[in-house]
Order: C-alpha cells, then sequence, then structure tokens
C-alpha cells in the first residue's frame, strides 16, 4: 500500500537555531499523532506540512504529490488544513456562521452565485440551503 503522507529528511533553521533536524514521519492510513514537550518543534513541523512555514531541506509528499512550495490554500484543497491552539471565534456571529467560515474551502460558490440560485448553485450545492441563509441576508443580494 502505498503511504498516504510522508516527510522525510525535514530540517527547518530559524537563523542560528535549529527547531527540525532531519525528521522523517509517515502516515499509511488511520489517525497518527506527534506527541513531545513544549518546544520540540511540533507546530514547526505542522506550519511546513500546511504551507505556512518554508522546509531548509526535506520533502513531504500527500498522496505521492510533492507538497513543499504549495501555497497552504493549495494544500488545504488537496485536504491537509490545521486549526490554530487558539481559536478565537467571530463574536458578531452565530455558531454555525463560524463554522461555515472554516468550510470556505469546501464550498464552491460565489456570494453572487448564492443570491441568485443561478444553475451552478442548484447543481453541486443543493444541499446549503441552511448555509445560504445563515450567511446571507436579504441585503447581502442587493
Amino acid at each position: 500500500m502505498p503511504t498516504l503522507f510522508e516527510a522525510r529528511g525535514v530540517t527547518k533553521r530559524f537563523g542560528g537555531l535549529t527547531a527540525l533536524h532531519d525528521v522523517d514521519f509517515a502516515i499509511d492510513r488511520g489517525i497518527s499523532s506527534i506527541i513531545g514537550p513544549n518546544g520540540a518543534g511540533k507546530t514547526t513541523l505542522f506550519n511546513i506540512f500546511t504551507g505556512l512555514y518554508a522546509a531548509d531541506e526535506g520533502q513531504v509528499t500527500f498522496r505521492d504529490r510533492p507538497l513543499l512550495g504549495l501555497r497552504p490554500d493549495e494544500i488545504t484543497a488537496l485536504g491537509i488544513c490545521r486549526t490554530f491552539q487558539n481559536i478565537r471565534l467571530f463574536a458578531n456571529m452565530t455558531a454555525i456562521e463560524n463554522v461555515l467560515v472554516g468550510m470556505n474551502s469546501r464550498i464552491s460558490l460565489h456570494r453572487g452565485t448564492c443570491c441568485r440560485e443561478t444553475p451552478a448553485f442548484a447543481g453541486p450545492n443543493r444541499s446549503w440551503p441552511r448555509a445560504r441563509s445563515a450567511c446571507f441576508t436579504a441585503s447581502d443580494c442587493r
């Protein structure tokens, strides 16, 4: 079975500090975790996996596709994303609206398309009428 996700020889330096040195990590399937004490480099590794940091050395692949050099949005579109430790919700939004903010990379619509209920909206997004009503008010569609 091919490896689903693999990092080989990943190194990251910040000036004179080496945060990661020759790290290997692989997932074939299922759920995995990375554990270690504060300062061990876990967050730095995740930042490399998701494109927030560039690795100084090594390679990272997902389904045999190289990830290094891709923008974070391109990596998210492939199905790899992260949450941050300090989750800050938008205080002026409902719970469902906050959830929908995180779904922006999975909804293939533009605001105008939702408002007009064009064929692009009616086709692949039939299951989103409540999402649309949560995100848009009548004044948004003018």
